[in-house]
């Protein structure tokens, strides 16, 4: 069973005492901490968060939240009945999982106009969905790594677009491109993409944004949200890794 720590008359700290106040010093842990204790120190560090944010963002910041929380309260009841990944469980995709390019069976048409009308009758239900929110630190640059230029000025998102471009010109199609973007990402491509707004039909989204929490305590790192006018602003790299984007 789980011990909490209650401070008694003499300001020390003691033992089986009334619950713990679920305002906490930030180095406290919650790891031995009955769940709905831990539980509610979480929600007020979140709410903490929360407080800060910028009245722009907060909407979107509270569902971001309580998405976080949900997978935390999930995580507590995992640890409750003593549930654990099983690692001997994993293993690679079974093989025939991943079709082969050259295996793909061809549309069985010999007409070239045949071919081509059949292509874009396939085509028409195509939508191209590429992750873009990853940064390009670990090759030495700075910003999305979808802007970095690689061949004639031109960058990884550009070569992506024109792609696309020449697909829907040749077949008269007209193929969109999603782009799932990180809060590490956003503010940049929304910069750029009136560049390619008359070239591809072009959507994106924001990933939702979870904050990291401390292996030790289980105390979300972040002090500070770091939200202003509708983009999270990573100050330094330490306040990059206080955020984790949580997929779709």
């Amino acid at each position: 069973m789980a011990t909490t720590t209650t401070t008694n008359g003499n300001g020390k700290n003691g033992r089986n005492g009334p619950p713990v106040s679920p305002s906490l010093e930030r180095h406290q842990s919650v790891v031995l901490f009955e769940d709905d204790i831990a539980l509610s120190v979480i929600e007020n560090d979140l709410d903490q968060l929360l407080e800060q944010a910028d009245l722009s963002v907060k909407t979107v910041m509270t569902e971001n939240l309580n998405g976080f929380k949900t997978l935390f309260q999930h995580y507590l009841e995992e640890r409750k009945h003593g549930n654990k990944v099983d690692w001997r469980k994993i293993s690679p995709l079974p093989s025939g999982a991943v079709i082969d390019y050259s295996e793909i069976a061809s549309v069985g048409v010999s007409s070239i106009a045949l071919n081509k009308a059949k292509a874009k009758e396939l085509l028409n239900k195509l939508v191209v969905v590429k992750l873009n929110g990853g940064l390009g630190t670990t090759m030495g640059c700075v910003g999305a790594k979808s802007l970095i230029q690689v061949r004639d000025d031109a960058t990884f998102l550009d070569l992506n677009v024109k792609q696309i471009e020449l697909l829907n010109q040749k077949y008269k199609t007209s193929v969109p491109l999603v782009l799932m973007n990180s809060f590490n990402t956003l503010a940049e491509i929304i910069r750029v993409k009136h560049k390619y707004d008359r070239r591809v039909p072009l959507y994106m989204f924001e990933q939702s944004c979870y904050p990291r929490i401390n292996q030790e305590t289980l105390r979300p790192l972040p002090e500070t949200p770091n939200i202003k006018d509708g983009e999270y602003i990573l100050i330094t790299d330490t306040d990059l890794i206080l955020y984790l984007p949580s997929g779709i």
